[in-house]
């Protein structure tokens, strides 16, 4: 597992290769790409605790989701790879 950190300010592309990479809450900064190449699925774990608990009707707050950006500009999501959120079947 892994946690997918993107530095503020740093801009450029972030590229994850074929394989599951595993990783907690995603901040999306400005100027970001990331490419998830073919056969790469990029899924949601919760192993490291690092989510927060979401309530309906309260602003959202870093690490309530798991792919998120704030106050960001020009980021793109490319390739053919597959984002997994990891939410159960009920």
């Amino acid at each position: 597992m892994f946690n997918l950190l993107i530095p503020e300010n740093m801009g450029g592309t972030v590229v994850l290769g074929a394989g599951v990479w595993l990783s907690g809450p995603v901040m999306l900064r400005s100027g970001v790409t990331l490419r998830l190449e073919e056969g790469c699925v990029l899924r949601a774990t919760d192993a490291e605790k690092l989510f927060v608990p979401a309530y309906i009707g309260d602003a959202v707050k870093e690490h309530e989701v798991f792919l998120q950006a704030h106050n960001a500009e020009h980021i793109s999501i490319v390739g053919h790879g597959v984002i997994d959120g990891d939410g159960g079947s009920q």
